[in-house]
Formats: structure tokens, sequence, C-alpha cells
């Protein structure tokens, strides 16, 4: 070393010394530590600071070689001594390292030891119906995010692996099936399967994806009905069913969960009624008729003779359905069976008779031939086609029906799947085709032909009345189709003064029923964004259900935000092109009932002004415990959950789980800013866990996604 003074002169060198430079020394990790059997959800890195680091790199990687081909996170520039990955990891066990960088760029050695972790998500849905007589129901005070659910008397069953074998099978006989299950943390969908083999073999299975725990097989898509699914549930099949979380986005799939307990069950119930002959009856004439008691499009009807042959055979969107040709008594016994066909094309079981046919006596009546006896004017309106019938003539060996609308002249010119002006050897017909089920009046007359072709007679014009619509009842929503089916939910009408719902605010997508009505195929299922359904959730396709209740499949509403609620609407059709009048851009709306859906708020850990640490850590709940216990609105007032509890008096007992949120969060968006109005962003960064760590003085916003594009709830700290 020299000295140099103010003139410039220099002093005589220093006599020499010397100093060596050692490598920065290996950062200790902290947690977590090696334990191969540790369980997490979601992962947070710690390790203790390094004298002289600017930064600190790290990897993951699924060996403790730390290849290349096995580094799962490999990451420079760490600025604190923590880290949580954005995007979770798949279950797998995990090896990680840490080693601190200089201002130089300089790298000190890994970690002495790399450090493993186990990602595991051991929590399973549980099956709330349909479930087997004698399996055990999910309490609900079990909780697996408590840390001391292994001590509660049910654990035993819920890590059991159930044979279905051992227990009676379920049976469905309500109109609506519907599946339902419990939430659980960490999914952001369900992956649902159903199948006709216990081992679920693919060829025998189904597999469909829900974002909330209930399941409606029977929707389908608007106009044309078709399944919105794979999943479907037939009539008199037996099915084992199963499903398991999925944790998404961060796979393209989804992280797989652990699957619920195998259930099986079977839908049995009672489709028709009223259905005549009655078994065994002896007829004169060969007409079959009856009611649907859910939902039909079309109806079957089979007759067999003595021998097994058939005879005659139809398909029918009518109540009732009479053989064009003459059938012979002495072929007799005849046996007949009957189908329904539902809109997407699926056959119900069949329904089977026999009756004896008598030879047709002499007309009785004293009325002129060809007078209707049916169909006419001073008639009950029928909601679909109506049976016409009429005075036989004495030389006429064969009738036909012209049919047309009642405020014109001229017949209409019969179409395919129509009996209009087909030739008929029985004094009646049910017309067979849609064009009739139109609600309005029409007018009929039957011609009068012999055994040469020659006509004979034609009758006089009637009129006949097809009834109009009616309005369906009993709009309610729930937050699942537990609480529906067992007559729970809100069913209040919306403010027609203010358009506001009266309903509480729903912390999520709710569950949709309504009443269901004679005659009709199916529901469309109207959502919209302003009361004249001028701008509806789906652009692309309507919603609509073949039963009376709709749960979405996939889709998440977005939260009404701005105080506006969503309006719906019930469409029933009789057939494709043959519904209810459309609600959409009606001049007068046609919404009488609205929900509003608002998310719980990301309840925030309170974060230090000052923090003196290397980082700032950021945590906020776990949004599927947010949903569980969320008992007051944004604005204060009681919420869906602290409405409908049964015991409101008692605010500590357990919470029935029908009146629970089903909400998790897809992932979160964390903002970070210089000024709580978040103008001067610094970071805006999305993880998939219930942390971030970062550096400096800031304002933190977070922010839940689900399934939908939109984000469900905010939360400012």
């Amino acid at each position: 070393m020299t000295a140099t003074d103010a003139s410039g002169q220099v002093s005589v060198p220093s006599t020499p010394s010397g100093f060596s430079i050692t490598a920065r020394p290996r950062p200790r990790a902290g947690l977590p530590t090696r334990r191969a059997d540790e369980e997490s959800g979601g992962r947070r890195l710690d390790w203790a600071p390094v004298r002289g680091a600017k930064s600190y790199a790290l990897q993951v990687a699924t060996n403790d070689g730390f290849e290349t081909g096995d580094l799962i996170t490999d990451i420079k520039g760490i600025n604190g001594t923590s880290y949580s990955p954005p995007k979770g990891y798949d279950n797998d066990q995990y090896y990680w390292r840490v080693r601190a960088v200089d201002a130089a760029g300089s790298p000190s050695a890994w970690s002495v030891s790399p450090h493993n972790f186990k990602r595991h998500w051991p929590d399973r849905p549980w099956p709330i119906t349909p479930v087997q007589p004698g399996f055990p129901a999910y309490p609900a005070d079990f909780d697996t995010s408590d840390p001391a659910h292994r001590d509660h008397p049910f654990y035993r069953d819920y890590v059991k692996n159930h044979d279905p074998e051992d227990l009676p099978i379920a049976t469905l006989d309500d109109l609506q099936p519907f599946l339902q299950w419990t939430p659980v943390q960490h999914a952001s969908h369900y992956e649902l399967q159903l199948s006709t083999n216990v081992g679920f073999v693919p060829t025998a299975t189904s597999t469909c994806l829900i974002a909330g725990t209930t399941f409606t097989p029977t929707n389908v898509s608007f106009p044309t009905p078709k399944l919105d699914h794979k999943c479907q549930v037939k009539q008199g099949t037996r099915y084992f069913w199963r499903v398991r979380p999925m944790d998404r986005p961060y796979t393209s799939a989804g992280i797989q969960g652990i699957y619920s307990p195998i259930q099986k069950f079977v839908w049995q119930t009672s489709w028709f009624s009223d259905v005549k002959p009655a078994q065994g009856a002896t007829v004169t004439t060969p007409t079959f008729s009856w009611r649907a008691r859910a939902a039909t499009a079309e109806f079957r009807v089979n007759v067999r003779n003595a021998t097994g042959r058939t005879v005659a055979s139809g398909t029918t969107r009518a109540n009732s359905w009479t053989p064009s040709d003459e059938l012979i008594p002495s072929e007799g016994p005849f046996s007949w069976d009957l189908t329904g066909i539902t809109a997407d094309g699926t056959s119900t079981l069949i329904y089977g008779r026999s009756f004896n046919l008598a030879a047709m006596p002499a007309d009785a009546s004293g009325l002129p031939p060809l007078t209707a006896l049916s169909a006419r004017v001073t008639d009950a309106a029928t909601m679909r086609a109506p049976q016409m019938s009429w005075t036989p003539h004495p030389l006429a060996a064969r009738y036909s029906v012209d049919f047309g609308l009642a405020d014109l002249t001229s017949w209409l010119v019969p179409a395919a799947g129509e009996m209009f002006g087909e030739p008929l050897f029985y004094p009646t017909l049910t017309d067979t085709g849609t064009r009739i089920m139109a609600p309005g009046r029409y007018r009929w007359r039957v011609n009068a032909w012999d055994a040469e072709g020659r006509h004979i007679a034609s009758s006089a014009t009637y009129v006949t009345k097809i009834a109009d619509f009616e309005e369906v009842t009993g709009q309610t929503i729930a937050l699942d189709g537990a609480k529906l089916a067992s007559g729970g939910g809100c069913d209040l009408p919306m403010d027609l003064v203010s358009n506001v719902s009266t309903c509480p605010e729903v912390p999520t997508t709710p569950v949709l029923r309504w009443e269901p009505q004679e005659d009709v195929s199916f529901y469309a299922v109207y959502v919209s964004y302003d009361q004249n359904f001028t701008n509806l959730t789906e652009k692309n396709s309507i919603p609509a259900s073949m039963g009376t209740m709709y749960a979405y499949d996939l889709l998440t509403l977005p939260d009404n935000t701005s105080g506006v609620p969503y309006y719906w609407h019930i469409r029933p059709c009789k057939a494709v092109n043959v519904c209810a009048p459309d609600p959409v851009s009606a001049a007068t709306g046609m919404a009488k009932h609205a929900f509003k859906k608002v998310s719980p708020r990301v309840e925030t850990e309170p974060t230090d002004e000052v923090v003196t640490s290397t980082e700032v850590n950021f945590r906020w709940r776990d949004y599927h415990d947010t949903n569980q216990s969320h008992l007051v609105t944004r604005d204060g007032a009681p919420s869906w959950t602290a409405t409908y509890r049964p015991d409101l008096a008692d605010a500590t007992g357990p919470l029935n789980p029908s009146d629970l949120s089903n909400q998790s969060a897809l992932r979160y968006r964390i903002r970070i800013a210089k000024d709580p109005l978040f103008t001067q962003m610094l970071e805006n960064e999305v993880v998939d866990q219930a942390s971030y760590t970062s550096t400096s003085e800031l304002y933190p916003r977070v922010q839940c996604t689900g399934r939908s594009p939109r984000s469900t709830s905010t939360t400012t700290s």
C-alpha cells in the first residue's frame, strides 16, 4: 500500500501482506426436512440466510441426482430465503437443494444433503347419493383439514376400501336422478366415472368432468336435445359409480386425487300410469293409451299375436295409438309392449301387457255415420295430439283423415311421420307427428272409402284444440341436489318492482329445480344477465334438461359483483320446435326468478407494516376452508349458510353439508403494488397455493379464480 499527498508525492510501499478468499458457506436448508411420508397439498421451502449472499438458486427434482430430465424446478435469483412454487406439484416424492450466489455471481456449493418431501393428496370425496343401504354417512363434524381428524371414529371408514358387493343395491325411484358427493380441499373439479362393471373396465365405463358436487345426468342442450356428457343413466341398468378430485390448471388433465368408495345403484322409477287396456282385458278396437310420468319425446308400441309374431308396430308422439291395419281376433290372445324414448333418443324399460280382441259390434249410437265422437271443439284441449274417433260407415272398408289449420280453408299436405291421409281400418286416429302438437285450433274431417278404393263420403269439418303451455312453477335454488330433493332451498320469486332477488346470496353456482309438467319432452334453461334475456350466460348452446333439476357440468358462473342478479327462466318443450314462448328479447320480461351469486372473499393473514427479514411472506386461508364457514356476506348480511342453518340459536354446532359452499380455488392471483389503489403495480402473479413470497414494502391483493374465465372473489388487505 502507498500513500499520495496533495502535491502528488507517493510514499514508499508498505510491508507486503496477504489474504485468501474462501467459498461462501452452503445454505442450511430448513423445512421440509427428509420425511418420505409427509402429506402436503401445497409446499413452501425454507432455508437459513447466508452472509454475503445476494440471491439464491434452487432446484427441485424427482430423484437425488438432480439430472436435467428429472428437474421440476430450476430457478435462480431468489432474493429471500423461502420459495413457494406457483405451480402445484403432482403426487410424487421430491428432492430439493439450494445454494447462495454473491454479488459477483459466484455460487456456493449446494446445500449439504438433498432434502425431500412427498406431495400426497389423501382427501377423498364421500358419496351422498345414491348410496347403498348400510353405507356409513359422512359426519358433519369430520374435517380432514383438522390435524386431529385421524382420531375421529369415522376415520377408519374414511380410509377403508369398501366393497359394493357387501351391501344391497341402492334404488333410485325419483323421476329426477342425480349423484352427489362431498367437496374436497384443493379440487378444481371432479372426475366422475359410471360403469356397468365393478372393475371399471374402459369399455364399460363413462367419464365426465364436473365443476361442482352435484351431477344431473338428464342435462342436454337446446334446441336439438343431445347429452352434454357421456355419463348416461338409463332406467333399469345397474351402475357402479365413483368420483375423484382433480387439481388443475398446471397439468392438462389435472393432478389426480383419491377415488371415493364405489357405490352401486339402479334407477327404477315407474315411468307410465293409466295404461290401457288393462291386463287381460277384452276390447273391440285395439287402441292403446297411457300417461308418461317423466319427460318423454316419443313412444314405441309393438303388438304380437299368440305365436309371438309382430302383427302391428308404430312410433308416436301422442298418448294413444291404434294400428292402421286390422288385427284378426282369432290370432289372440295378443301381447303388447310400450317403450318411452327420451329427447336424446334413450329408450326406457319395456312395459308389457296382454289383451283379447273381439269382433267389432254394429254401431248402436244412433248417430249418422262419420259423426265425431271426440276431438271436438266442445272437448277439453289436449297437450299432445288428440284421439279422433267417429261413428263407422256401414259401407266403409277404410278411412282417412284430412287435417288443417282452423283459420284456413285449405288442408295441409301430410308430412313424414304423420298418419293424416293414411288408410285406416278402425274408426279412430291419433296422429303420430309433431305439427298438431303446437298450441292452437285445427280443423279435421274423415273420409270413407270402399274396398275398391272409391270415395264413399266425407264427414263434416270438426275443430279440435291443442292446449297452450302453462307457466312452469316451483322454481327453486339450492347449493346442491340433496337439499332440493328434500324440499329445501329458496323458492322466493324476485321483487318485480326493484328487479332483484329475494333469496339470500348464493356463495357458489346453484343447482336449479322446478315442478314437472305433463306431456313435456324437455325443458330449456335460460340464465341471463338481464331480465329480457338479451345477454345469456351461455352464448353457443342453451342448457336444457330432460328432468326437473339442472346442475352445471363444468361451468361456474362469475360473481354478480355489480349487484345485478342472474335471471332464470324455464321454457318447456313438447318436441323440437314445439316450445313455450321464447324469453329472449321479449318486450315484457318473462323473468320471475333471480339469484345473486357472490363468493366469499379470500381471507388474508395480516402482515407487518415493517418487515426486517429478507422477504415478505403473504399467506391467506385456503379457499375451500373459507367456503365451509361462510356465515356473513360481503355487505354484512347473513349468508346462505347462516340463513339455512338448522340451528340458528347454536352457532357453534356443525353445519349441514347441504348448506355449505362446495367451492375450492382453481388458482389464486396476487397483486403487489406500491400504493393501496394498485396503480403502481409491482407484481401480478398466479399461484396454486395459499401463500406467496416477495420483497419490499408492499400492498397485497389476492383473488380466487374458479372454472369460469372470470374471477370469483377479491380481497384487499
